[in-house]
């Protein structure tokens, strides 16, 4: 790496706080985000060492040892150090990131063991603090490391150039050559210990943290920022939006990130949009389901050098973010290998969307987000055969006719219900003619994505055959998807 002369004077600094005080490291949970230690207050030198011993001592316990194997922690369960500093000793800040990363560390007895880093909720992690943040390192079962490191939406990380500290009215020759070497000293080491492979503090980010003046910080504000540089915002929902929206956000945060790995750049979210066509299919048990976006995905603005991004949505009958599936996008490399990424919740929210904003934002969690996959499912079936059309409410519907079976489907729904996602050959009723009665289940479709609810109906047919009427009790659905109560509705079909 090179940087020119202006980094290296924006740079000069003293990476030591003037504090008596070492860093609070103490040994508790947060469940949250999977914390088991903690460090608090401004670091110094001698707090990497006594993290160390804390480590060590959390790994012997009986409870850890139970899941702690050759490779990483099993069954999902990881080792994280949660941060609440303003900052310190960045040399010092530099040696915490080299214990996260595993590095040095056989004495602890458990090998060459790597530990995640966290932000928990309302604390601060800046300067020498974000230095040791971004070591934050998981080993998956192949033996390739990548960074964990998780930032609550409520926490704070941010990043300056450091400024050079003297004494007060002391500015000897000594003193000043001392603090500037020191400060050339840190800068040093945090480029060695990226050379050496294991420190993933991509060199956007380090050219946008030096060019940063020691008297400001740059702060970690948006998703694409978190996204480019490795950053995962901590979210147990998914962002609540069409399929379409979703998948694109997905593949969005996929490509941003291979900008960061393999051309080193700040751009980032390089979405070309050449085909917008998108494929879904699913099985039949619901619990996975595939979206392909043809094209559009890469570095270049000529249609032959840009890739599909591939979306493996695999369900676990749970709701948290480890469970919802893989996205696959070609890497940006001469020999164009594909690469697979974990589908982390926050993944499906706009890249613009502001990290304080998370909480507040409309969200529903991966069964629901499942559902839309089976209403769009069977809207890509084809269009029915219909025996006659009738109106209702102003949609256009055609009846399907199998002996006692009865199915009405949307042939032209009304614009209003298209905006919910309706679209031609949508099903809105199925059940049987009994008599001169209609009975069984209708649906109703909710704003997206909550998709479609139903519900049973029932009602008589006109003596002329030419309308049904059918009564029942519909859901009122909220922005979360949850059924609050429900009303009387009546559903009437007229004969063109």
């Amino acid at each position: 790496m090179k940087f020119s002369v202006f980094y290296i004077i924006v740079a000069l600094a003293s990476f030591l706080a003037n504090s008596l005080f070492a860093a609070t490291i103490s040994i508790r949970e947060d469940q949250e985000l999977g914390c088991k230690i903690f460090l608090e207050g401004e670091i110094l030198s001698g707090d990497a060492e006594r993290l160390r011993q804390v480590v060590r001592q959390v790994l012997q316990k009986p409870d850890m040892r139970s899941f702690w194997g050759n490779t990483g922690v099993e069954h999902g369960q990881r080792l994280r150090v949660c941060f609440n500093s303003p900052g310190g000793s960045f040399l010092e800040g530099i040696e915490l990131a080299r214990i996260l990363m595993g590095e040095n560390d056989s004495d602890l007895g458990f090998g060459d063991q790597v530990i995640g880093a966290a932000v928990p909720s309302n604390a601060v992690c800046k300067s020498a603090c974000a230095v040791a943040f971004m070591g934050g390192t998981e080993t998956f079962e192949t033996g390739d490391l990548a960074p964990d490191r998780i930032l609550h939406p409520s926490a704070t990380l941010g990043f300056h150039a450091p400024e050079l500290i003297v004494p007060d009215d002391n500015y000897q020759r000594e003193q000043v050559e001392q603090a500037y070497g020191l400060a050339l000293a840190s800068i040093a080491r945090i480029v060695k210990t990226r050379n050496e492979g294991r420190y993933d503090f991509p060199e956007s980010l380090l050219e946008r943290m030096l060019e940063t003046s020691p008297r400001d910080m740059f702060y970690i504000e948006t998703l694409a920022q978190a996204e480019l540089w490795g950053i995962n915002v901590h979210s147990r929902g998914i962002y609540a939006s069409s399929i379409d929206e979703i998948s694109r956000n997905i593949c969005e945060a996929a490509d941003s990130r291979l900008h960061a790995i393999y051309l080193g750049t700040n751009r980032g979210y390089s979405l070309q949009a050449w085909d917008s066509s998108i494929a879904i299919s699913q099985d039949s048990e619901g619990s996975r389901a595939e979206v392909v976006i043809a094209s559009g995905f890469g570095p270049s603005p000529d249609p032959g050098r840009t890739f599909p991004c591939t979306l493996d949505f695999r369900l676990v009958g749970s709701s948290s973010e480890t469970n919802l599936g893989a996205v696959v996008i070609r890497d940006l490399t001469p020999n164009e290998y594909l690469n697979l990424y974990k589908i982390r919740n926050v993944m499906t929210f706009p890249s613009e969307t502001k990290i304080a904003q998370i909480p507040y934002t409309s969200q529903i969690t991966a069964t629901q987000f499942m559902n839309l996959f089976t209403s769009q499912s069977s809207r890509q079936q084809g269009t029915p055969t219909y025996n006659s059309f009738w109106d209702h409410n102003g949609s256009r519907m055609g009846l399907v006719a199998d002996g006692s079976r009865r199915l009405f489907y949307y042939a032209e729904p009304r614009a209003v219900l298209v905006e919910r996602g309706v679209q031609r050959g949508t099903l809105l009723f199925e059940g049987e003619r009994r008599g001169n009665r209609y009975v069984g289940e209708a649906r109703i479709f909710a704003r997206l994505p909550c998709g479609e609810f139903t519900y049973p109906v029932e009602g008589p047919v006109a003596g002329d055959q030419r309308s049904v009427t059918m009564f029942g009790q519909a859901p009122r659905v909220n922005e979360r998807c949850q059924v609050t109560s429900y009303r009387d509705d009546t559903l009437v079909f007229t004969l063109e």
